[in-house]
């Protein structure tokens, strides 16, 4: 991976290059999930043990925890656009009506959980609401 963008190594982690994009918080005390070049890690032993999460033919740029809802998690990825999961990271869907261009290379949430707002790669910054 010959990017600019930030890395961090994660304790326990497994993975064969051991070099990640990003760290997302915590989704509770014990479970962690994170972004890589190809998917999503998780952990339900504080980051002893990190598991391959979904999404693992994906690059995933951003992700973003709801913040009244901390099993929901939304993946920004370079080429389908945002994927969202209801359970932590385990599964996931995709979630990018709206989104002209699936190059998503940030993710936010605003504090109320209403929009997720997704940078893209040259398309700019879109608003997505959220439901319910």
């Amino acid at each position: 991976m010959n990017d600019k963008r930030r890395t961090a190594t994660l304790p326990g982690c497994t993975c064969k290059d051991r070099r990640f994009a990003a760290a997302a918080a915590a989704i509770s005390h014990q479970t962690r999930i994170c972004m890589e070049s190809r998917g999503v890690f998780t952990t339900t032993d504080g980051g002893r043990r990190w598991r391959l999460g979904g999404l693992a033919s994906e690059s995933v740029w951003g992700l973003a925890i709801h913040p009244s809802k901390p099993g929901v998690v939304y993946a920004g990825t370079d080429r389908s656009g945002v994927y969202f999961s209801e359970n932590g990271g385990r599964t996931w869907r995709p979630f990018s009506e709206g989104l002209s261009t699936p190059r998503v290379t940030v993710l936010a949430i605003d504090a109320a959980g209403r929009k997720l707002y997704a940078g893209t790669n040259g398309g700019g910054v879109f608003a997505l609401t959220l439901p319910e």
